[in-house]
């Protein structure tokens, strides 16, 4: 059917394929239109000439072979959302299995139980410095200075320090010592006495088990 230049009042039902020449206006329109006159109604007039690549609706990717279109096609152990993710208790435990790696400062207020057959590895070593703790100080009763005492690895040494000032401490020389841990660190009730003598007199003493003899002189 042909019409050209009509003017209808109220409805127009087209049952076939119909040509219209001239302008088209109305208030609403039922169905789809083919226009030729640079208009697009709809996809079909474009997909055809779009290149090769070019997605122009979901029906190009849905479902297509290697194409993921939803959360449902990744593979089992793929993180696609927060709903995934354990949440850790703020209260109570949590149980971490593997290495966990914290990179910063970790502050635990409570007590600390380690319990493993493992030793506690304290730093990483720099030059003479090896693995060092701090303890704070007493908060009444002390001539310290600075925060507190310090025990550290230097050299071949264990040294016991205050933090600050001018680092008033000893240390024990390591290698001086005996083999198997056969050394004893002299105390008080290691000492049945302890003895001052001259290096003359010395020269004639027979020692004494469990005494201290102090050369002056």
């Amino acid at each position: 059917m042909l019409i050209n230049d009509a003017s209808i009042t109220g409805s127009l039902t087209v049952n076939a394929n119909s040509t219209f020449n001239g302008a088209i206006s109305a208030q609403s329109i039922t169905g789809s239109i083919s226009a030729t006159n640079g208009i697009i109604s709809g996809s079909s007039q474009i997909t055809t000439l779009l290149p090769t690549g070019i997605i122009s609706g979901s029906s190009q990717v849905l479902g297509g072979s290697g194409i993921w279109s939803g959360s449902s096609q990744l593979p089992t152990g793929i993180i696609s959302g927060s709903s995934q993710l354990p949440t850790l208790a703020t209260t109570g435990s949590n149980t971490f299995n593997g290495t966990q790696i914290i990179t910063g400062s970790l502050v635990i207020t409570g007590s600390v139980s380690i319990i493993s057959t493992a030793a506690l590895q304290i730093g990483t070593g720099s030059g003479d410095e090896g693995g060092e703790i701090l303890l704070i100080k007493s908060q009444t009763n002390n001539s310290l200075t600075g925060s507190g005492i310090t025990i550290d690895s230097y050299q071949n040494r264990v040294r016991i320090f205050e933090q600050g000032g001018n680092a008033r401490g000893a240390y024990l020389n390591v290698t001086s010592q005996s083999n198997s841990v056969g050394s004893t660190i002299v105390t008080s009730p290691n000492l049945a006495s302890i003895q001052t003598l001259t290096s003359a007199s010395y020269a004639a003493l027979t020692p004494a088990s469990g005494t201290l003899y102090i050369i002056i002189g």
